[in-house]
């Protein structure tokens, strides 16, 4: 049985009064700078595992360390830069969160990780994040919506969403539409186009959507209808898979008319990392999104989740190290204004030290570096790293953060201001953070 470790840390608001900046860069340049990143950490994982395969047992096996790896039945094929497949887990709440006046029907409460497991559908097992991803009404931000369109529903990158992305190249995923984001004629302009109604499932009104998907042939999609709120699930699990994802996402959404669905946690424990990964996005609070982008926030906010402890190689010392990541981005009402964050947690200091002298060196792709002065945290840098652009990167014990921001002035911000405006609000977050 796995321990229970401590859960994430909270960091407090800090009640931040720096004035505003003006505004930042493309978005493509931080999807770029993403994109870099996950191609360094494959290549170095590749190095590491040299292209073998783990067997059951191997912790106990072949010289395998079981500080630093464990198996994990399903995940037997996985290579070295997987330490622990399976880390991830929901840590329920009681908070139950209202949005303009009505109570939030919560997409990852719909279909849940038990629910996966429970049906013997695996996550992706990756270090990094994506395995998790939600757009998740979590109780901060702005009571605004932006124009709800009579004609055109949101998609799924706009909307209270939850998405698994599973082994296999698989998916599911749930999107829930309410009153306060979705009208009720886009919905009906939704089914007249692209749903066919079939048979009811556990009482609640039934659509299938009737056009395929070019790209994926397997995938299926189903909108539920119960009280005012829908739901979609999309996902490409086996026939007998989908059907029974169906019906308990139907009878979540019947319950969810008398009892409220409660906000969820996810957090990463695993015997091979002592200590909490963070996966928290206390640190991008409303007034700290307000002092620097100058505008609320809105009431989305995105997270992407590991599901996996990683093993990644020291490029010097050749030693190994366990970690995982977590990602939060908010962003205005519009989607214009942006406050990104990247973490990684590392099992020791040490790890953190290294890595964070790799990250700013040009073999880690990194341009136009310059000290911080004061540093933030125990050390801090700025420049444009592979995981993002025009960032401040921090170090604070074995913790490593990202974090810079976007609004129309694009790329015309320079570093100084860049430094200036974020600084507040990282040092009184970096402060308040406990248990790294």
């Amino acid at each position: 049985m796995d321990p229970n470790y401590p859960s994430s840390p909270v960091v407090s608001d800090g009640g931040f009064t720096q004035p505003p900046a003006k505004k930042p860069f493309p978005k493509k340049l931080v999807f770029i700078g993403v994109g870099v990143l996950i191609l360094i950490i494959v290549v170095i994982a590749l190095m590491l595992s040299g292209g073998n395969k783990k067997k059951p047992g191997d912790t106990a096996k072949n010289g395998k360390d079981s500080s630093t790896y464990i198996a994990r039945e399903g995940y037997e094929d996985e290579n070295d830069a997987i330490g622990d497949a399976a880390a991830i887990f929901v840590r329920p709440t009681d908070r139950v969160i209202n949005f303009a006046g009505q109570r939030v029907i919560q997409a990852c409460s719909l279909l849940t990780l038990d629910d996966l497991k429970a049906n013997g559908i695996l996550l992706n097992a990756n270090s990094l994040t994506g395995p998790v991803t939600r757009k998740v009404y979590d109780g901060r931000g702005s009571q605004q919506t932006g124009d709800i369109s009579k004609y055109v529903t949101r998609s799924s990158d706009e909307i209270n969403n939850c998405s698994y992305y599973l082994k296999g190249n698989k998916v599911a995923e749930v999107s829930v539409y309410q009153p306060f984001n979705a009208s009720e004629a886009s919905l009906k302009s939704d089914i007249e186009r692209t749903y066919t109604a079939i048979p009811d499932v556990g009482g609640v009104k039934a659509l299938k959507n009737n056009r395929e998907n070019s790209f994926n042939k397997s995938e299926s999609k189903w909108m539920l209808r119960s009280g005012s709120a829908s739901a979609v699930l999309r996902t490409d699990v086996d026939e007998a898979k989908k059907e029974k994802l169906l019906v308990l996402v139907a009878d979540r959404l019947k319950k969810a008319e008398s009892t409220p669905t409660a906000y969820t946690n996810f957090e990463i424990k695993s015997p091979v990392m002592k200590g909490a990964v963070f996966t928290s996005c206390d640190l991008l609070s409303d007034t700290a999104f307000k002092q620097v982008l100058g505008v609320d926030a809105g009431a989305l906010t995105e997270e992407k989740f590991a599901s996996s402890i990683g093993v990644i190689e020291d490029p010097d010392t050749k030693k190994l190290y366990n970690y995982s990541s977590y990602d939060c981005v908010r962003s205005d009402v519009g989607d214009d204004a942006k406050l990104t964050m990247y973490t990684t947690t590392y099992e020791t200091v040490e790890a953190a030290k290294s890595m964070f002298a790799f990250d700013k060196s040009p073999g880690a792709m990194a341009q136009n570096v310059q000290a911080v002065t004061p540093a933030i945290g125990d050390e801090s840098f700025y420049g444009d790293t592979a995981a993002l652009s025009s960032s401040i990167t921090i170090r604070k014990g074995r913790l490593i953060i990202r974090v810079s921001y976007q609004n129309a002035a694009g790329s015309k911000i320079d570093a100084a201001t860049r430094i200036n405006t974020l600084r507040p609000i990282l040092e009184a977050g970096v402060k308040n953070l406990a248990g790294f």
